[in-house]
């Protein structure tokens, strides 16, 4: 395939100061950046497609105004285990954006039809006592835009001693039986015990069974949330529409999706006879009517690449697909590509491994690792739900009823910032970007933590790196997002390879 230059050619390699800005010649064509992932989440499914299957298929054009849209067309499903590998597993699809808000997964998601049943009746003066019928969201079924089939909700947190399982112990012949909380049918168990409930101030208990119903329904959507294919899936979504949302969309900026698996994109580099006969670079060389004028700006590959060999082997051939189209890769780097397995528990680089992988060194010496610009670390995407963030109008629901866990929090992949960067710079100046006009983001969601100690912030890029930190980061040629203390904004150092 021949070197297609592009008019808004971005070289990644290494840093470069920026000329006079009248030096740059001015450029009509849009700026197209084309976004690799897993859009349709078909990894986890193991679903993995290569050869003509991926060179057939059709970049797909986002922006703010056609993102459910697009959403919807790719149709993004889950298959998740709420509680264990034995558990029936919850198949979940999404429609929109707002599918992943714990009121939408309340609301709509069958998996929670029997509690919101049941506390209905309970709320409700003149329930009747018999309970209700066996929900289809327990077993299988449903509709709508999202669904969920299958599996159990898990038991709620807090201490053994909860009132539902008070009251079973309570009812008759309660002794020989197993609280289903621990394993078995919740649905069954919720209609036995909540029914003598069902009558007017039939106990003074009924608000507590309440409490104990919201608290079941807190803990599955808790469950949803935090599992990592779903918190996977949310974040590559929320980050298109911070990308999406970042750039004005009377600009000359345009968002290609293209929906490839990183086992898809590896399969596909590493089988073929060499990176210019690939599926990828064939589906680059083809775009779309709109992008043939100006070709490719940037790529972004929107997975994190290890120091693991066949990442390294799938990257040096990104390096020559990115150089064949004329437009940089850029995507996200995992910390053990300096020597840690996360930079919010270990900041301080004498903690970190020594870097001396020779597969890494090998891949910084080609040609073609110009082209390849790798970030890190990850940005917060979203305020927890809650009383002290986003709040959740239909459902009682807090996201962290205690000290949050580092990985509860939505991450987005850095390659986003970086991208949105590069997007920025055209729509501001009309011209081709040049990396180092514009390295900051601002108004990204700051969490307050309150501690016994008083109020900390949540550092939106992971942790707060000192100057030792970013330049052990950028001798290993990658791009550091550094958190400003106390502050929404992050900073990308430089673009470099």
């Amino acid at each position: 395939m021949p070197d297609r230059p592009s008019s808004h050619r971005i070289e990644v390699g290494l840093s470069v100061e920026p000329e006079a800005v009248d030096a740059r010649p001015d450029v009509a064509a849009p700026f197209c950046i084309a976004l690799f992932g897993d859009f349709s989440a078909r990894s986890h499914r193991g679903i993995v497609e290569a050869g003509r299957m991926i060179a057939g298929r059709e970049p797909v054009v986002v922006d703010r105004d056609n993102l459910d849209e697009v959403l919807a067309r790719l149709r993004p499903e889950l298959h998740v285990r709420l509680q264990g590998e034995r558990d029936p597993a919850v198949r979940v699809r999404f429609a929109e954006l707002d599918d992943f808000h714990p009121d939408r997964l309340y609301d709509r998601l069958p998996v929670f039809e029997g509690v919101r049943e049941l506390r209905r009746r309970l709320v409700e003066s003149g329930g009747s006592a018999s309970p209700p019928r066996e929900s289809q969201g327990w077993g299988g079924g449903g509709g709508g835009g999202s669904e969920v089939a299958g599996g159990a909700l898990p038991r709620p947190s807090g201490t053994p001693g909860n009132l539902l399982d008070q009251i079973v112990r309570e009812s008759p012949g309660a002794a020989d039986e197993r609280s289903p909380l621990e394993g078995g049918d919740l649905q069954a168990y919720l209609n036995r015990i909540v029914a003598p409930y069902l009558v007017p101030a039939a106990d003074p208990r009924r608000q507590a069974l309440i409490a104990e119903l919201d608290a079941a329904a807190a803990s599955g959507i808790r469950a949803l949330l935090h599992h990592p294919e779903f918190q996977g899936l949310e974040a590559l979504w929320r980050g298109v529409r911070l990308l999406a949302h970042g750039v004005e969309s009377d600009t000359d900026v345009r968002l290609y999706l293209i929906d490839v698996t990183k086992a898809e994109l590896a399969a596909d580099q590493l089988e073929s006879a060499d990176a210019g006969s690939s599926a990828v670079c064939r589906l680059l060389a083809d775009p779309p009517a709109a992008v043939r004028a100006a070709g490719w700006g940037a790529l972004g590959g929107l997975y994190a690449f290890t120091p693991e060999a066949r990442d390294l082997q799938l990257l040096g051939r990104l390096g020559t697909v990115a150089q064949l189209v004329g437009a940089p890769w850029i995507g996200g780097a995992d910390p053990r590509l300096v020597g840690c397995d996360s930079l919010e528990s270990t900041p301080d680089p004498s903690d970190w491994a020594a870097a001396s992988d020779p597969g890494w060194l090998s891949l910084r010496r080609l040609p073609e690792a110009r082209w390849i610009g790798l970030a890190l670390p990850r940005f917060l995407l979203r305020l927890p739900y809650g009383e002290h963030g986003t709040r959740c109008e239909g459902v009682p629901f807090e996201e962290f009823p205690d000290i949050p866990a580092h990985e509860e929090y939505l991450w987005g992949n850095p390659a986003f910032p970086c991208l949105l960067l590069l997007a920025q710079a055209v729509a501001e100046s009309g011209r081709p970007a040049y990396p180092g006009m514009n390295l900051e983001i601002g108004g990204l969601p700051l969490h307050l933590l309150l501690g016994p100690g008083g109020t900390t912030t949540k550092p939106c890029a992971e942790a707060v790196l000192g100057e030792r930190a970013v330049e052990r980061i950028m001798d290993r040629g990658l791009m550091p997002l550094i958190s400003m203390r106390d502050s929404d904004r992050i900073r990308l150092l430089r673009f470099q390879s």
